[in-house]
């Protein structure tokens, strides 16, 4: 979802709950810890591309 461009507007918080999950702070921490970065680190990133 990150990478659609239908996304591209939806916050991360919004993905995150579309896609099932629930606890956005459980969901937050485990995202930092998985990459390494926050979400919007990663969707900037991302859109760099």
């Amino acid at each position: 979802m990150l990478s659609d461009p239908n996304y591209g507007n939806w916050t991360m918080s919004s993905i995150a709950l579309e896609a099932g999950i629930g606890d956005l702070s459980h969901f937050n921490r485990s995202f930092k810890s998985r990459f390494g970065a926050i979400t919007s680190e990663v969707r900037q990133r991302s859109r760099m591309r």
